[in-house]
């Protein structure tokens, strides 16, 4: 059953991920995708080279075996090209203080001035090691078995688990005995306690993959849904994206999306779709400075807007780079690039350039907060949101940093007391176990 009243965005013929009810018929088989420019047809991502090893992982959780080690050294892409050598050499300005206005709060580029956050890059999932998913998987058996359920033991094994071990516990567990995690679990719960549930233990590509979809399948587009499944993705979270849309529903999803948007927005997402966004290059002040010029001369310095210099710069300078572009920009004009883009474009073409100025942190958290602020809980889009930012943990705290500094309150306090039932404890527990380890 669809706890939002319908079913919605699944390509039934086709198969495959089903979070919201019905049952998983499995994938057809493998389509393939067709290769893009810069990237390999097989075998991931290319060699990048200049990122430490993550460490770490999480921590073992009370009741299960100790979790050995922590992530292998993540692979990626090679150096990007697309800046212009020339002019001044790239320099650090020193690190920013609290989280200011762009373009009114120190020095351009001062945000990084520590470095750029790892979650603006993109990490292939990797299993941490010593890592054993049959207590997990025989834990949550249980919890299922029998007349009832016994949350708590679902919960502790799914909300403080990886998404990459959960991925673990569904392979053991469909092994061990003979079904599915996810079937078990749209039998077991509803509502959207369900909906949380089956988010979290979908492989990040599918369950994007589906959010996109799902926006738009039928009539109209779901526009918000749309722009957050792609602006706020790095390159490989994209490219997983389509691999997994190619192989669920059968199409292309640069296609699907394509048929359902038109002009300067569709030409946006499409360019951000070919995920070729340079990702590896240190903030570049200097270059930052000659494409603040050039959105200003193409927007509000004339009569008329040139769309065309937006998505370039936007669509071709990694996200870190947009934040110091955004905070020139303050410099040239006398207030935010904010501003600037709100006063020349409409649309969900504007909407779409907001998201790609605005620092992770920042809109992850005021996303949030619109999901639970006021009357009501826009569950949808809450359950999305704590859903991807769950995927990297240093993502989750710097939005809960974020959002502290903000609202000043806890991220996971509020979550939990505007949600209800198992759906809040889960909900909670989920940031709390990446927040608080």
């Amino acid at each position: 059953m669809d706890p939002y009243g319908q079913q919605q965005g699944y390509g039934q013929p086709q198969g495959g991920f089903q979070p919201y009810g019905g049952q998983q018929q499995g994938y057809p088989p493998q389509q393939g995708y067709p290769p893009q420019q810069g990237y390999p047809q097989q075998g991931g991502y290319p060699p990048q080279q200049g990122y430490p090893p993550q460490q770490g992982g999480y921590p073992p959780q009370q009741g299960y075996p100790p979790q050995q080690g922590g992530y292998p050294p993540q692979q990626g892409y090679p150096p990007q090209q697309g800046y212009p050598q020339g002019g001044a050499p790239t320099q650090f300005a020193q690190p920013q203080q609290g989280y200011g206005q762009p373009g009114f709060s120190g020095a351009p580029g001062g945000r990084y001035g520590q470095g750029v956050p790892s979650y603006y890059f993109s990490q292939q999932m990797s299993m941490p090691q010593g890592y054993n998913a049959e207590p997990d998987a025989e834990a949550a058996y249980k919890a299922m078995k029998g007349i009832g359920t016994n949350d708590q033991q679902l919960v502790t094994v799914i909300a403080t688990r990886t998404r990459e071990q959960l991925q673990e516990v569904k392979r053991v567990f469909q092994m061990k005995y003979g079904k599915s995690l996810s079937d078990w679990i749209r039998g077991d719960t509803s509502g959207y306690y369900q909906a949380l549930l089956i988010s979290l233990i979908e492989s990040k590509a599918d369950y994007d993959a589906w959010l996109v979809k799902n926006a738009v399948k039928g009539m109209g587009t779901n526009d918000d849904q749309l722009i957050e499944a792609i602006c706020t993705r790095t390159n490989g979270d994209l490219w997983e994206m389509k691999q997994s849309y190619q192989r669920i529903y059968g199409v292309d999803a640069i296609k699907d999306v394509s048929q359902d948007t038109s002009g300067d927005y569709k030409n946006l997402l499409v360019a951000i779709l070919q995920a070729n966004r340079p990702e590896n290059m240190p903030v570049n002040i200097a270059q930052a400075k000659v494409d603040a010029q050039r959105l200003y001369s193409a927007g509000e310095g004339r009569m008329g807007t040139d769309e065309a210099v937006f998505i370039e710069i936007l669509t071709q300078r990694s996200l870190p780079q947009l934040h110091t572009i955004a905070e020139c920009y303050g410099q040239i004009a006398g207030h935010s690039l904010d501003t600037g883009v709100s006063k020349e474009m409409s649309g969900n073409f504007r909407k779409a350039l907001l998201v790609l100025i605005t620092p992770k942190d920042e809109y992850f958290a005021m996303q949030i907060r619109d999901a639970i602020q006021g009357a009501g809980t826009k569950d949808e889009k809450l359950i999305r949101n704590i859903s991807y930012i769950s995927t990297n943990k240093d993502l989750t705290r710097a939005v809960n940093n974020y959002y502290m500094h903000q609202f000043k309150h806890n991220l996971a306090n509020d979550v939990g007391g505007d949600t209800s039932g198992w759906y809040g404890k889960t909900a909670k527990a989920l940031i709390e176990s990446r927040v608080n380890f």
